[in-house]
């Protein structure tokens, strides 16, 4: 029988409707009996429906993280290990600049059947870098500290 290879405007609804519960899209392709390659093509050339995959990325953010959250509080010393490092993704996943930045790569304009699957990488791994780049200018660099500044330390374990 086989998936269908044509998403139908109903499926597609389903499939922004489970990313934005938080499930990732080869899960809601499993859920709605699409294939993944189908799912791919239609985001490549649909810009509406690029732009809904992006928006439920964002509505569906903290959804993981509360799953996420919950399978760490339930894990064993066996499976710590992973939930912690799912725990982390997910917090980077409801991050807002890799939201911010996924979004804004949904908005571009894309000629229909002019997409190719390198140019959709270098478009993912551009909003990778973009969000990188917004969460490291975030961060506040520390001043280094210089040797005149720490403290000295006298022979009876007394600073100066």
């Amino acid at each position: 029988m086989g998936r269908p290879s044509n998403i139908t405007d109903e499926t597609a609804a389903a499939i922004v409707l489970e990313h934005s519960r938080g499930r990732n899209l080869i899960e809601a392709c499993r859920l709605t009996k699409v294939s993944f390659d189908s799912l791919c093509r239609k985001r490549d050339v649909d810009p509406e429906f690029r732009g809904a995959l992006a928006r439920a990325y964002g509505e569906g953010a903290p959804f993981y993280l509360a799953i996420a959250e919950d399978n760490m509080h339930r894990s064993t010393r066996r499976t710590f290990n992973r939930a912690r490092e799912e725990l982390h993704h997910a917090r980077w996943r409801a991050s807002s600049p890799l939201v911010a930045a996924l979004q804004q790569w949904a908005q571009r304009q894309t000629p229909v059947g002019e997409v190719s699957l390198l140019e959709g990488a270098r478009r993912i791994a551009f909003a990778f870098a973009q969000a990188k780049r917004e969460l490291e200018a975030q961060r506040a660099p520390r001043p280094p500290l210089l040797i005149e500044q720490a403290p000295q330390v006298k022979g009876n374990g007394e600073a100066e």
